[in-house]
């Protein structure tokens, strides 16, 4: 009995102790959930009892700091008791989060929440423990690589960084749980950790291998597997600025640390179509060949447009294509009716052309690019040279082939000029004056004529003699050469040119053309006299030559006749024309010309003109004698100065057993028949006094001009 009541007694003691401890705890979860902004009770304010759990779904978390934000100003506070609750009571609507800290647990707050008015809410709050992370790194041989850059990625979170120590290993503190990913980084080469789960409190460790960057090696052909070399290789990753490199001899270019990614690219090279690398990914440690054949560019055209400056087709100037790559000649065409040539399948490079034409400067288009399948239009302006741009004269003489030293040539033109050729057979001789030349060589064997031959303005003439192809037959050929006396001298056109043998019956007449050389062909070998009357545009005679020429068999000789472009400045000419009674001219008349101060004659051609020049402006009297003819009378003319005054004089011939008798006193003067002959001119009151005049100074002077022409 006594016993028991001492057990009943502990029981009711123990019991008691207990309960005043509960009272205790109750009482200070009260304490500590009190809001920090003491209200009054109202049925309007709301409440909310939070439970803190671990990762494990263990609710006995105690000691955990909740905190309570509305609006996020701090509404109450609170710690977890032994069931890992606190309450909070005397809350206004609105929107909520919630805060943890302490217990094992990171700071972390939750998303947001509504609470309502009077709404009573439990919240159930997931607190996530710590974790760490180390990364061992190390390269494709399996050391431990020191340095490497290794950066932490975590959603939501900012990544963090770090560096491996010398047993390439780096370590990460205080991680929530999550997924976590990583890269490495080394100068040009790195690698990556794919993703992983860090439980709550995990110790989790991993192994990254360094590679280096890829390497993309672009290897070129042709279509037919040559190696192109100078092959511009571009790749690109993206947006970004594009990586460029140049294939070598051995046709490759290699582009190294590259950073990984997706690339694309482009091949091109001069004479090639372009060609398009397609898109391929590269990662780290990769090693990469692709192969490139480049086909050939489609062909391209030229087309050269060729007028003179006022824009009129030149047709046929010779065209010359070159490549500049090589300076090699490339193609030569000729411009059509519309001055134009059109060169087409052309392969793409830098090209020039040089242009021609007969008398015409050269010229060329300079450089121009021709891209593949294009056509480049190119337009030339040619000028005429000068009519007095010097040209060359390059002469060769041989036998046979074989050249001949020391033949001596006699050059007839506008430049002419004695020389011998040298050891070559050759004479080259620059600034020679356009117009027709006639080469005469002498040599161990005799003496031959070439030509004529034209040299235009600025051109080159070229010729060739071989002595061993000279000319046969019985006859001959004349050559005679009508030229001013201008620079430099030129052609004299409208020459009329009679040739007539001396020791043969032959004579022909011809007048010059504008190459100013009349050819008389089939000529009996013998003497001829040569007699030349210039013509002006009306046909009136202007001056007159003579001269001889021996012509023999199989053999071509020239003449050369050099007029007088002018007469001197400031002085006058007569032209007289000698005919008979028939009007036909008197050659070999004998023509007096007098003034006062001065006297002359001259002799007619074998047309019956002759010239009388540079005599001073005046009035002269004027009469003809000629063999087997009555004197004329003389006759009074006014020369006017820089003019030619023209004058035709008639003669009788003396009928059988007449003889002319000379008046006494008059110096040779005949007496004239009653029925002579006459003159176009006419006398007048002063005739006597020019006669006497003329007596006088043919006593007491020296004739001062005599002019045969």
């Amino acid at each position: 009995m006594g016993h028991r009541l001492r057990l009943t007694v502990v029981a009711l003691i123990v019991s008691l102790v207990i309960v005043g401890f509960l009272g205790v705890q109750h009482a200070r979860a009260q304490e500590a959930a009190t809001p920090i902004a003491e209200q009054a009770e109202d049925p309007s304010t709301a409440s909310i009892e939070v439970t803190v759990v671990d990762d494990d779904g263990n609710f006995l978390v105690s000691g955990v700091t909740v905190v309570l934000f509305r609006g996020g100003a701090e509404q109450a506070r609170g710690t977890t008791n032994g069931q890992g609750i606190v309450s909070f009571s005397s809350l206004a609507a609105g929107t909520y989060t919630i805060e943890i800290s302490g217990g094992g647990f990171p700071a972390q707050q939750t998303a947001p929440f509504e609470l309502g008015s009077g709404e009573h809410l439990s919240k159930t709050v997931v607190g996530h423990t710590i974790g760490t992370v180390l990364i061992r790194v190390i390269d494709e041989r399996g050391d431990n690589v020191a340095g490497v850059e290794v950066t932490l990625l975590h959603d939501g979170d900012n990544p963090r960084v770090g560096r491996t120590d010398l047993n390439g290993a780096v370590g990460f503190g205080g991680l929530a749980p999550g997924t976590y990913s990583a890269t490495i980084a080394k100068d040009k080469a790195g690698g990556a950790i794919a993703a992983f789960s860090l439980r709550a409190g995990e110790q989790f460790e991993t192994t990254a291998t360094l590679l280096p960057y890829p390497e993309v090696e672009v290897f070129v052909t042709d279509e037919k597997g040559a190696v192109i070399n100078g092959a511009t290789v571009s790749l690109q990753r993206g947006n970004e600025p594009p990586l460029t490199g140049t294939t070598a001899v051995q046709g490759d270019v290699i582009f190294s640390e590259l950073p990984p990614g997706s690339y694309s690219g482009t091949v091109k090279r001069s004479g090639y179509g372009d060609v398009a690398i397609p898109s391929f990914d590269v990662a780290l440690g990769d090693e990469l060949r692709i192969e490139i054949k480049m086909p050939p560019p489609p062909p391209g055209a030229v087309r050269i447009t060729i007028t003179d400056p006022q824009g009129v087709p030149l047709r046929n100037v010779e065209v010359e294509l070159y490549a500049k790559e090589d300076n090699q000649f490339y193609r030569k065409v000729y411009t059509d009716s519309a001055g134009q040539v059109l060169i087409g399948g052309l392969k793409a490079q830098v090209y020039y052309a040089e242009v021609g034409l007969y008398s015409y400067v050269p010229s060329g288009t300079g450089e121009f690019s021709l891209t593949p399948g294009t056509t480049v239009e190119k337009r030339l302006h040619l000028s005429k040279f000068s009519p007095n741009t010097p040209g060359f004269i390059n002469i060769s003489v041989s036998f046979a082939g074989t050249p001949i030293v020391g033949a001596r040539v006699f050059i007839y033109g506008p430049s002419s000029f004695i020389s011998p050729t040298d050891y070559r057979g050759q004479i080259t001789r620059a600034e020679m004056h356009p117009g027709l030349y006639v080469l005469r060589v002498t040599f161990s064997g005799g003496q031959r004529t070439f030509g004529p031959y034209r040299l235009d303005p600025g051109e080159a003439l070229n010729v060739n003699i071989d002595l061993s192809k000279l000319p046969s037959g019985d006859t001959g050929t004349a050559i005679i050469l009508t030229f001013t006396d201008a620079y430099p001298p030129g052609p004299r056109a409208n020459v009329r040119v009679t040739l007539t043998g001396t020791t043969t019956s032959f004579t022909q007449t011809l007048v010059s053309d504008r190459d100013g050389a009349p050819v008389f062909r089939n000529l009996p070998p013998g003497d001829y006299s040569v007699d030349a009357l210039a013509l002006d545009d009306a046909g009136i005679p202007t001056a007159q030559l003579s001269g001889t020429v021996t012509v023999h068999p199989g053999v071509e000789v020239a003449l050369l006749l050099q007029f007088k472009t002018n007469p001197d400045p400031g002085t006058a000419s007569l032209s007289v024309l000698v005919v008979d009674d028939e009007n036909q001219p008197i050659a070999g008349a004998d023509v007096s010309v007098v003034s006062a101060f001065d006297a002359g004659d001259v002799r007619t051609g074998r047309s019956g003109y002759a010239f009388a020049t540079g005599l001073p402006p005046g009035d002269f009297a004027v009469n003809a004698t000629a063999d087997g003819y009555w004197p004329s009378e003389p006759v009074t003319v006014t020369a006017e100065v820089d003019k030619q005054t023209s004058l035709t004089i008639q003669l009788s011939r003396v009928n059988d057993g007449e003889t002319p008798t000379p008046v006494p006193g008059t110096g040779g003067v005949v007496q004239l028949p009653s029925t002579g002959g006459g003159t176009t001119g006419s006398t007048s009151p002063a005739l006597a006094i020019l006669v006497l005049l003329a007596a006088a100074a043919a006593c007491f002077a020296i004739r001062a001009r005599i002019l045969r022409r």
